[in-house]
């Protein structure tokens, strides 16, 4: 069956097939541009204006004041 552009004569199946088809390629399209436009438009902060995270050190000791001394 090769395509024809004369939709009337096509059955309701056919129609609702192709309907579904480019709804989920449209929808396609703007989930691939919202995601990876993100990658495409990244920008590293420079060196010096990046803050290192604050780091909390815990250290377990009892009965250990000399050797922590």
């Amino acid at each position: 069956m090769l395509f024809d552009p004369n939709f009337t004569e096509h059955p309701l199946y056919l129609l609702i097939l192709l309907g579904s088809l480019g709804t989920s390629v449209f929808i396609f399209l703007i989930y691939y541009w919202f995601i990876f436009s993100r990658l495409a438009f990244f920008k590293e902060k420079p060196p010096g204006k990046q803050r290192l995270p604050s780091v909390s050190i815990v250290i377990a000791a009892k009965n250990e004041y000399l050797n922590l001394k």
